[in-house]
């Protein structure tokens, strides 16, 4: 897609030139399998988030995600985690680490949103117990680390609050992007934590340091009506500091608000064609009872919502794997919800995924250059994304010398079909190595004790208390002496 927003009128009849319409950093090529983009993915599981870590890791191998951070937003970090934990190793990507970051905003009190994904943060469904555990490196830590030992410039997608990526800028400012007088100045070495010194030191990239970071693509932040307030997204009010801080960075941002991802709404038409991914059964007699057995699995997911989720099923010999049944079941969930919360009829939007897709497809959204700023105050618009996009400037007098300079790329409409032609995709080719659709001996043989799942599940508690005490002392005093 092209800018085709229409120049606006200085009221007596004359066009204003918008200079924030004119993208001064032209979207990126979509990356391709024989050159995939380095992917740093920062999530809160959360429903959406879920479909997001689905679509970057099946994508016909065009993203290379290199790692995978959680942070405390729709849950707490110990559910976020866990639920990061457990869709990965349901769609064969349990090799992947997850670095657990920050439980709570850099100032304020976290609020979940259990009315919308449940106690759990991916109420609907189940999942088997869990065979990995979240790597013991804070989520900062290991962003840097990776940076570091990278010979390509990474980009990082972040579909919760902007937590994690705010404190990685203010620990490690070595990889910000440096004034123009200063690209060819040479990088000083940053004294790392000994567990990543090695690792960083036995890097052969030339890349210079504040050229590692590709971009940053975010979904949050609306132009206009909030979703969780009168005027902000849930994301963005939840810690404003962290996305004032990310926003005026220096580094590309792209922000995909409320606007286009409310246009990406499940519907039930989204819902059969998910269902139309299950594969055919050959009709023989030793294949109805593999149908059988196909069936059983499916409904023993997750008895609650399996009347809903077998009523989509195609036809008897192509019943809803597992898989996609735990997809249908998580989804029907969320429409509920907001239903029930935003009155939405047509079908919840899928948010997080458009972030991703905006890294697959750039060509695939309108996107203008503006000024973002973020009311960080306690008000009625804490939150809020104010964008200028029309260029009046802080006197609002229209175009000034002394504008504010335009640091985000805001995404203002995105190719519907195409998302939903790339999400599906992905949705069939994770169901095609999903663990969930083994013979169910199999995946029981996998499995842990229920003893040593509930003990798995309280060191994780443990871990987060003690990582996020140590992390926050540690970046406030990092922070407080740059």
């Amino acid at each position: 897609m092209t800018d085709t927003s229409k120049q606006p009128s200085n009221g007596d009849g004359s066009a204003r030139n918008v200079a924030s319409s004119v993208d001064p950093l032209p979207s990126h090529p979509s990356p391709t399998p024989s050159h995939p983009l380095p992917l740093w993915l920062d999530v809160d599981p959360g429903h959406d988030d879920a479909l997001a870590l689905i679509l970057a890791t099946h994508c016909s191998n065009r993203l290379r995600v290199v790692g995978v951070s959680t942070v405390g937003g729709n849950q707490s970090l110990v559910r976020t985690t866990r639920n990061a934990l457990h869709v990965l190793a349901s769609i064969d990507r349990a090799q992947i680490p997850v670095h657990p970051g920050r439980d709570q905003p850099l100032r304020r009190k976290a609020v979940p949103q259990p009315d919308i994904h449940g106690t759990s943060g991916l109420e609907g469904s189940s999942f088997p117990p869990l065979q990995t555990r979240p790597s013991p490196v804070k989520a900062w830590d290991a962003l840097a680390h990776a940076l570091r030992t990278t010979n390509e410039p990474v980009t990082i997608c972040a579909t919760g609050p902007l937590t994690n990526i705010a404190l990685f800028l203010l620990a490690y400012p070595e990889f910000l992007p440096k004034d123009p007088q200063h690209q060819d100045a040479e990088d000083d070495e940053f004294d790392m934590p000994g567990s990543l010194k090695h690792a960083a030191s036995t890097s052969n990239s030339s890349l210079p340091l504040h050229k590692r970071i590709r971009q940053i693509s975010i979904m949050g932040g609306a132009l206009g009506i909030g979703n969780t307030s009168p005027a902000a997204e849930f994301n963005i009010q939840l810690d404003p500091e962290a996305a004032d801080i990310v926003f005026n960075s220096g580094v590309e941002v792209t922000m995909v608000p409320l606007e286009v991802t409310h246009t990406a709404l499940v519907t039930e038409e989204v819902l059969r064609r998910i269902a139309e991914l299950a594969p055919a059964i050959p009709s023989s007699s030793s294949s109805s009872t593999a149908a059988s057995d196909h069936s059983a699995q499916s409904s023993s997911a997750n008895s609650a919502s399996t009347s809903l989720s077998l009523s989509l099923s195609p036809s008897p010999t192509r019943p809803l794997t597992p898989f996609l049944t735990l997809i249908v079941d998580l989804l029907l969930f969320f429409r509920d919800s907001y239903s029930k919360v935003f009155h939405f009829r047509e079908g919840p939007p899928l948010h997080d995924p458009c972030a991703v897709f905006y890294l697959l497809r750039p060509e695939a959204f309108e996107c203008q250059w503006m000024h973002v700023s973020v009311d960080c105050g306690e008000g009625i618009c804490s939150g809020r994304t104010v964008a200028d996009v029309y260029g009046y400037g802080i006197h609002g007098s229209g175009l000034r010398a002394d504008a504010p300079r335009k640091n985000v790329r805001v995404a203002m409409k995105m190719d519907v079909d195409q998302f939903w032609a790339e999400m599906l995709e992905a949705l069939k080719s994770a169901d095609r190595v999903s663990v969930l659709n083994r013979p169910t001996t199999t995946i029981q043989a996998k499995q842990q004790t229920d003893a040593a799942v509930h003990a798995l599940e309280g060191e994780l508690e443990a871990e987060e208390v003690g990582t996020v005490a140590a992390a926050a002392a540690s970046t406030t005093s990092t922070a407080s002496n740059k």
